[in-house]
């Protein structure tokens, strides 16, 4: 039995000539669909992470980039809600709750923390290459101010190994 050959153009790229002189069906498969629903996935996939992985930090209480120093026994504090964080990095750049700001703004910042809580919680985050200097000067003027609630942020010695 024979096949008869396809009438039309549609059907003529479907079949091809098999060995001899027979027709036989394509078996192949068109890839432009497959890509396309890929790339659309991919694209939704992206988006979502986007959102998943990037929560709203709260205003007030912004972390800073510096590497903290290690510490052998250090203990997990639990978040608080109402903390005030001073930061200083390697080059000397001081910041308030995540802002960079110059020494005088950031005297100005803790005296009005200071005045309307005097039992609130500063953090200290010092970058480990930061002179100790630095760091005194930022307990010296929560000291001054009369804040005695003074923390320094430092990492587990096990999370560095």
């Amino acid at each position: 039995m024979r096949i008869s050959p396809p009438s039309n153009q549609l059907e003529q790229r479907t079949w091809s000539q098999g060995a001899g002189d027979s027709l036989t069906p394509m078996a192949e498969i068109n890839v432009v669909p497959l890509v396309d629903v890929t790339l659309v996935l991919l694209i939704i996939f992206m988006v979502t992470t986007a959102f998943i992985t990037a929560p709203a930090k709260p205003q007030g209480n912004r972390e800073i980039d510096v590497t903290l120093p290690a510490a052998t026994f250090s203990a997990a504090a639990a978040p608080a809600p109402n903390i005030l964080v001073l930061g200083i990095d390697a080059k000397g750049q001081r910041y308030v709750d995540g802002q960079p700001v110059t020494a005088d703004q950031m005297i100005e910042r803790v005296k009005t923390a200071a005045a309307q809580n005097v039992n609130r919680r500063v953090r200290i985050d010092g970058d480990q290459d930061t002179h100790f200097q630095k760091v005194v000067e930022l307990l010296e003027i929560c000291q001054f101010v009369g804040l005695r609630n003074v923390g320094v942020h430092v990492r587990d010695q096990k999370q560095v190994q």
